[in-house]
């Protein structure tokens, strides 16, 4: 019988990186317009994300 807590914990990890992911990858992607601040936060079974800063950059 698996461990229920190891596969919750499975799925946080792989929700993190996917997360993770998509900030890196907006991030390249608006990279000349964008600079972004974001931080996590863990907590139990809950994820929360706080984008403390957004400028966008004129040309």
């Amino acid at each position: 019988m698996p461990d229920s807590s190891k596969t919750i914990q499975s799925k946080n990890d792989d929700l993190f990186f996917n997360i993770f992911k998509v900030l890196t990858i907006l991030q390249d992607t608006l990279k000349k317009r964008t600079q972004l601040e974001y931080s996590f936060s863990f907590q139990a079974q809950s994820i929360s994300m706080e984008v403390k800063k957004i400028n966008y950059l004129s040309f």
